[in-house]
């Protein structure tokens, strides 16, 4: 739509979108771990969302800008859904708990 300058912006939006996808979904959710008083696992969790991309950055940075959008994009996408397991995890067992 807005001409040859924009196909990259356009490619590496198309290549983010399912971690963007995630990141909207787990960003409200996230406050779980405060309510339940697992403080500790969230910032370990988030730890590890610093560290994997910059890591990714630093052992990919050869590749070309695309490739190394492409490998971030399936490593943020697996840990959003790791902490979308471990929300549903603690909450089952926070449930199991009450009753």
């Amino acid at each position: 739509v807005f001409g040859d300058k924009w196909r990259l912006a356009g490619e590496a939006a198309s290549i983010m979108t399912p971690w963007l996808f995630l990141n909207f979904i787990t960003s409200p959710l996230s406050t779980l771990f405060i309510t339940l008083n697992k403080q500790d696992i969230m910032l370990i969790f988030s730890i590890f969302y610093m560290i994997i991309p910059l890591s990714i950055i630093y052992i990919f940075n050869e590749l070309g800008f695309l490739e190394v959008l492409n490998i971030m994009t399936l490593s943020m996408t697996v840990m959003l859904f790791i902490f979308i397991c471990l929300i549903i995890y603690y909450v089952k067992k926070e449930k199991d708990e009450l009753y």
